[in-house]
């Protein structure tokens, strides 16, 4: 730790524990997602909704993954 300093290695950890938590989320909105498939009558905007969060939370993972290394 103390070749790259406490700030750094804070950040390293930040970023970390929001790309876990962008992974659990998309995981649990994917979940969601497919619960929809039961029902027939989703609407385009639901399922724009559903795919443009989903996207989302895979572009800040993306992005957490690129700051944190």
């Amino acid at each position: 730790m103390s070749a790259i300093g406490p700030v750094v290695s804070i950040c390293i950890v930040i970023f970390y524990i929001m790309n876990y938590t962008c992974s659990v989320s998309a995981n649990f909105w994917l979940s969601a997602w497919s619960n929809d498939a039961d029902n027939a009558t989703v609407s385009m905007e639901q399922r724009d909704m559903r795919l443009g969060v989903y996207g989302a939370l895979g572009l800040a993972q993306g992005w957490m993954d690129f700051v944190r290394f």
